[in-house]
């Protein structure tokens, strides 16, 4: 047994952000009673899943600048840009941009 690996929830699933983690926090915020893995499953799915979309905007905002980083700003500018995900980041506050804004 010492040679095996262990297959956790995230690998099973073809995650890559941890499964357990998000099912340890889920448990420790006391949002239910119960949890399933499933569940659990799913917002992982959901977390990675936004996590990458705005990666890939903010990294297309930073390339047409010329840039090979990503910036917070590079990111709002990415956010407030889309439609879609505009609503879910409305009110989010990134430290560092210069990005101002409309008011509504």
């Amino acid at each position: 047994m010492a040679g095996r690996r262990r297959v956790t929830k995230s690998i099973k699933s073809g995650l890559i952000f941890p499964v357990a983690r998000i099912r340890a926090m889920l448990r420790a915020k006391n949002f239910a009673h119960r949890i399933s893995d499933t569940g659990a499953v799913f917002l992982t799915a959901v977390l990675q899943y936004l996590t990458t979309e705005v990666l890939e905007l903010s990294l297309n905002i930073a390339r047409q600048n010329q840039g090979s980083r990503i910036y917070p700003e590079h990111i709002e500018k990415a956010l407030k840009n889309d439609k879609e995900l505009m609503p879910l980041f409305r009110k989010a506050v990134f430290p560092g941009s210069t990005f101002v804004s409309p008011k509504n």
